[in-house]
């Protein structure tokens, strides 16, 4: 058939409301429920014209500096460049909140199917925006569209339970992809599903979808998270063709789709179109704006689950692009051991006259590089803390709660204000 030649507006959420994540007292464990807040503080204060006072590396007690090196050496550069670009996306993140119970209306299908998949439905947030995804096998696999994650050997995962529950209580989810289909535009993502802990959804038959058929989208629309919306299928168009659907690289769409009038807006892409029984039949992909002169309402189009199901029995083979380099600092932080010519000076995070952290200086340019945690004073490092952006107030943090040398939590403050507002998942 002859290619479409569209206007396209795609539902991928590029311009993004900033508001507070919700705040959380962190812990380590140890009875230090103030780490973050102290540290910000001390950044500040040394920002300010109050010279540091810098002692030599060796001055840190033997004990504190062979422990450290068992912290270091649970973060990886790949995991560590991951959680950066979590910080990153999510310091740009769009509304928090909702329910966890909302009142949907008085349709039965509409009730029926967020109550069963509204948990199954994930957000993804990237460096360059956010969109939707839904869980389809037990593996923890996960369908989205390929703009939402285009060139992007990771995602960040939230799932609906953690993102109603108070921070200290919530977990983000690195995703990896691990398929992709840009003329299709679809994507697969993974999370070790006994991390996740999501029950998949079961995909439709297109054979099964009529025109006239009720339809609901589960998305997050200009960062709203977790929105219902209803409609009903409009028609369906096999191989729909759209030239130059992708600029750079030019690629052109060629899939099959549901047209639906279903409302939907940026931030919904990627998630899922479910039909009355709660199966998957599509994903959400994109709107008809028609162009300068038109007036287009209700022009929807989401990628058909024939094509979902075909990259999922025939992956096709994904080069993950190259992730960026790690800033200069964390790069130091993951050098194993405190080189002999560090520098560091002393933190007093709750101001009882005993140092409990360590501000470390690896290359003598006075900035704050990263810091070592000792709450207890027993001499061992029990956390880290360090700016994954490169300068400024800490926006990672590791604890070690039993000193045993294992990581036990990893959190981050998006927006430097001193509080922990995601716990990290461990899964790799």
């Amino acid at each position: 058939m002859e290619p479409k030649v569209a206007t396209l507006v795609a539902c991928l959420l590029l311009v993004r409301a900033t508001t507070s994540s919700p705040a959380a007292t962190p812990s380590n464990g140890n009875g230090v429920t103030n780490v973050p807040a102290a540290l910000v503080a001390t950044v500040k204060a040394s920002r300010g014209g109050q010279k540091p006072t810098w002692h030599p590396i060796n001055g840190i007690s033997p004990t504190l500096r062979s422990s450290y090196p068992r912290l270091v050496q649970n973060l990886d550069e790949r995991s560590a460049i991951t959680y950066s670009r979590c910080a990153e996306a999510l310091s740009q993140g769009g509304q928090q909140g909702g329910s966890k119970n909302p009142s949907v209306g008085k349709s039965p299908g509409a009730v029926s199917v967020y109550k069963k998949r509204a948990d199954s439905v994930v957000r993804i947030m990237t460096p360059d925006g956010e969109g939707a995804g839904v869980v389809i096998d037990k593996s923890g696999l996960i369908a989205t569209n390929y703009h939402v994650v285009e060139n992007q050997p990771t995602a960040c995962i939230l799932t609906r339970s953690s993102e109603m529950q108070p921070a200290e209580h919530a977990d983000i989810f690195v995703a990896h992809v691990i398929a992709a289909k840009p003329s299709a535009d679809l994507a697969l993502l993974r999370v070790p599903a006994t991390a996740l802990n999501v029950q998949p959804v079961p995909l439709g038959s297109l054979k099964a979808v009529r025109v006239g058929d009720d339809v609901f989208a589960i998305g997050h629309p200009l960062g709203y998270p977790w929105s219902l919306s209803q409609g009903i299928v409009s028609q369906i168009r096999p191989e729909f063709e759209v030239s130059g659907y992708f600029q750079s690289p030019s690629v052109d769409l060629k899939a099959s789709v549901i047209q639906t009038q279903t409302p939907i807006s940026s931030g919904n892409s990627g998630g899922p179109l479910f039909n009355g029984d709660g199966q998957v039949i599509g994903l959400v992909a994109f709107a008809e704006s028609g162009g300068k002169q038109a007036v287009v309402q209700g022009l929807n189009m989401a990628i058909a689950v024939s094509e979902i199901d075909e990259i999922v029995k025939h992956p096709p083979t994904y080069v993950a692009p190259k992730s960026p380099a790690l800033p200069k600092n964390a790069s130091k932080l993951l050098g194993k051991e405190l080189p002999p010519d560090s520098r560091f000076q002393e933190v007093d995070i709750n101001n009882d006259g005993i140092n409990d952290a360590y501000a470390v200086d690896v290359d003598s340019d006075d900035e704050v590089d990263f810091w070592i945690l000792d709450s207890n004073h027993n001499g061992v490092a029990d956390g880290l803390a360090i700016n994954l952006a490169g300068s400024g107030p800490p926006n990672f943090y590791v604890f070690d709660e039993d000193e045993d040398g294992v990581i036990d939590k990893r959190g981050l403050d998006v927006d430097g204000d001193g509080t922990i507002d995601y716990w990290l998942s461990n899964a790799k």
